[in-house]
Order: C-alpha cells, then structure tokens, then sequence
C-alpha cells in the first residue's frame, strides 16, 4: 500500500519483541523488510544498516538462502547510493549463493541489476552479456516483464558496439513481448530501445513513433528520472534532425524539466546521507 512509515512502526514493534523475549534468531525477517521500506523511501544509509543486521543474523544462523536475499538487496542499495563497486560485488556473491542453493529468481535479478548498472557506466559488452543470461532466465520463468526489459538492454548494447542489424531484430522481439506482458514500463523500454535504435543508426524519422508509443504507455505514471530525461532529449534529436523545431524545442523543454527536477532530488537524498552519516 504504499505506508512505509507505517511498516516502520510495527516491524520496529516486532524487532523489539523478538529482543526483549530472547528471539534474536528471528530477527533476520524483520530486518530485512523494514530495510525495504527504508529502502522505498530513498533512505539509502538507513536501509543499509537493516540490510548488515539482517547479513548478520543470517549468516550465524548458516542460512544461505537468506543471505542470497539479503546481500541482492544490500546490492541495490550501493547501487542507488552511486557505489558501484560495492554494488557489483554484492550482485556477484548473491548469484553465487543462487547458483549454489538454486535460486533461480534471485540469480535472474542479479543478471538483470548487473546489466542496468553496466548500462549507466557505458560498459555495452557487460551489458549484453548480462542482460543476455537474464532473457534467458525470465524466458525460463515466464517472465514476460524481466524478458523483454532484458532484450530491449541486450539490443542498446548491439546498437552501441555498431551491431545495428542484430539490435534491431532483438528490440522488435522484445516489443513483441513487451506488449504481451502489458506492463507500461516495459513496453515504453522496449518502444524507446528501438526508437534509440534507430536514431543511432540515421533514421531519425522512423525512430519519432517508437519514442511517442514508448511515452503514451507511461502516461499518468508518475516515474520521472534522468533516464527518462535522457531518452526525451533522444527525441528532440530526432525532430530536430527532421527539421521539426518547434517538436524539438517542446521535448529538449521536458528533458530539462525531468533532469532538473531528478538532479534536485538526489541533491536532497544525497545531504540527508550525509547528515546521517
């Protein structure tokens, strides 16, 4: 529902039974999910502390599974707080433990959170091959959702190496599947991967409907980030390339406002991470 103060209140409630009636054992569970709702509220450092307790008790208690779990999350908090490196690790020992104790889901996320870090870094042949592997298990699973997000990453990474015929047969079959999954987010990544496409490739004209298509499955969403900014200045490109400057002047304007309003964002998370530190 959304009420992570609330979630806050009562596992706070639940850490402090289980403490005061010996149950320490137990607190693995507690941990990790008040860790999530921190996490849901940007408060990254918070979240992490949650995350090493919750580390902490699963590995006295021996629990492999759980701390797969765990260390996948604490992966996405690094990742979110801008450290990579920390973040590459933990995605790397959670698929480990995956691997060891078959968790096929958690392996899946550790495949596709890798893939989408290596994209922020530019590391296009990381990004194919880990994005590749997470196709491969989201197909197995029948996640149409992860499937499609992957190969839409997996064909920007062919594009950028200069593969522009392999990217655009992998995005128009990531669109198929994304539009079988009807999930918003992920027909607009399959719809702007290929508008991406082919605006790399020179067809700026033949890319314009892939961008629109790929915003009008967002629309009344409320998900704005600097990659979304990203991809409207991607499309004012184009228009702009097609001579439509008053539709290029209109995106490049959203751009802006979706990358500052981001960038003001993190500045804020970012001195309440450092108050707290």
């Amino acid at each position: 529902q959304s009420k992570y103060d609330s979630s806050i209140v009562f596992y706070e409630k639940v850490i402090g039974i289980y403490e005061r009636t010996g149950k320490t054992r137990s607190l693995g569970n507690p941990y990790s999910n008040i860790a999530i709702a921190y996490q849901q509220q940007s408060n990254y450092p918070q979240a992490l502390l949650y995350q090493q307790k919750a580390l902490e008790i699963s590995e006295k208690n021996k629990d492999e599974v759980q701390q797969a779990y765990t260390i996948m999350n604490m992966g996405n908090t690094f990742s979110n707080m801008g450290d990579s490196v920390r973040a590459e690790k933990s995605y790397l020992d959670a698929i480990k433990l995956a691997k060891k104790n078959t968790l096929i889901n958690v392996e899946l996320y550790g495949y596709s959170n890798l893939a989408s870090m290596y994209v922020k870094q530019n590391k296009w042949p990381e990004v194919y091959e880990f994005a590749m592997k997470a196709a491969v298990l989201g197909a197995s699973m029948g996640d149409q959702g992860i499937h499609s997000a992957s190969l839409s990453k997996a064909a920007t990474a062919l594009a950028y190496t200069n593969k522009i015929a392999e990217a655009e047969a992998l995005a128009k079959k990531a669109i198929l599947i994304a539009d079988s999954s009807t999930q918003p987010l992920n027909i607009y990544q399959a719809y702007s991967s290929m508008g991406n496409i082919l605006r790399l490739k020179g067809s700026f004209a033949a890319a314009i409907p892939y961008y629109e298509k790929g915003f009008l499955a967002m629309k009344g969403s409320d998900i704005y980030d600097i990659d979304n900014g990203e991809v409207y200045k991607q499309l004012s490109d184009c228009f702009e390339k097609t001579k439509n400057y008053s539709k290029a002047l209109e995106a490049y304007k959203i751009a802006v406002q979706i990358i500052d309003s981001a960038r003001s964002k993190d500045n804020i998370r970012k001195s309440t991470e450092l108050t707290m530190n």
